[in-house]
């Protein structure tokens, strides 16, 4: 049996984008709609990767120790869903963690919103607005 990549692709597409909307728009973070996607999803996407790299990549010709090396792993279209379903996973877990970090310093859900949208579609810069955020208000309360 074939893995219809373009399936797959499309549909944890479509789940990761649910998730992140609940995380950022559902008003209780402790509720079971947020708590199962947080573990759940990033695990899937885990076992998933695991399952096509094992399968792929060491019949791929391609590695890590190059950019040649990286760009010949990725020509491999398995891998290269491999790679995006990592990118979503960890990029998810980052999210939920900003998330509960910023519930629990008490920062504004319209703020918290425009930070986890920024994760989403830019996660390092995401990241780094987030700990920007939470560093100049840590300083804030000091001053205070």
């Amino acid at each position: 049996m074939r893995l219809d990549l373009d399936a797959l692709y499309g549909l944890t597409g479509m789940l990761i984008i649910v998730c992140w909307g609940l995380l950022i728009l559902h008003p209780d973070r402790s509720s079971r709609w947020i708590t199962v996607p947080k573990f759940a999803v990033p695990t899937l996407f885990g076992l998933i990767y695991a399952g096509i790299m094992m399968a792929k990549f060491f019949d791929s010709g391609g590695g890590y120790g190059s950019i040649a090396a990286v760009r010949a792993l990725f020509a491999h279209d398995d891998i290269l869903l491999a790679g995006w379903l990592h990118y979503l996973a960890y990029d998810f877990f980052i999210g939920v963690w900003i998330a509960e970090q910023a519930d629990r310093i008490g920062l504004s859900r319209q703020i918290q919103a425009l930070i986890l949208v920024t994760a989403f579609m830019f996660p390092p810069m995401g990241l780094v607005l987030f700990l920007a955020t939470r560093a100049t208000i840590r300083r804030a309360w000091r001053l205070a």
